[in-house]
């Protein structure tokens, strides 16, 4: 897909993809919850009590999910722990996704996930998602939004629903 921005997103995304690589195994060793541990329970799920009440407040059994720029695919396995029936994760990072198929192996659900940039995801997953979800942190990766807007209208079903969970980082330096 061309952005209509006049951008070499091409090197912007190579870079990107390359910084992400870099970061994500120190983000793993740094994190103190043991994810491997926790997917290895039935039933795990990372998500929070907001977006865990909306989730669960939609019909999720049946559905097939979407998640742009997924990471290690955390939040999608824990949706299709919350009912949805199967899923699929898009994000740039190569240690990311290598990250995401463990969970899901060790989780035993029904998820793929594919290693792209998001304005590049193929004709292949055109109208297969029932819900296509956005979290926290993803959209401002996003240099044009009309062109990813357009794929999750290409990826969505018919009458599919888009979901966007996300805050303003002003939010992050206020105690909870």
């Amino acid at each position: 897909m061309k952005l209509s921005k006049t951008l070499n997103y091409n090197e912007i995304a190579e870079a990107n993809r390359l910084a992400w690589n870099e970061v994500t195994p120190i983000h793993q060793k740094a994190r103190e919850l043991d994810l491997k541990d926790a997917f290895s329970k039935s039933g795990y799920s990372c998500l929070d009590e907001v977006i865990t009440k909306l989730l669960l407040s939609m019909p999720l059994a049946g559905k097939n999910i979407a998640q742009l720029n997924c990471n290690n695919g955390r939040e999608l396995l824990s949706i299709i722990n919350l009912g949805a029936s199967s899923g699929v994760g898009f994000d740039i990072s190569d240690e990311a996704i290598k990250e995401a198929n463990e969970l899901r192996e060790i989780a035993d659900l029904n998820a793929k996930f594919v290693r792209t940039i998001v304005y590049d995801i193929t004709e292949k997953y055109f109208g297969r998602f029932d819900c296509v979800f956005i979290s926290i942190g993803s959209l401002y990766w996003m240099p044009d939004l009309d062109a990813c807007f357009k794929v999750i209208t290409n990826i969505l079903k018919p009458n599919g629903k888009l979901l966007i969970y996300e805050s303003h980082p002003i939010t992050d330096i206020y105690a909870n």
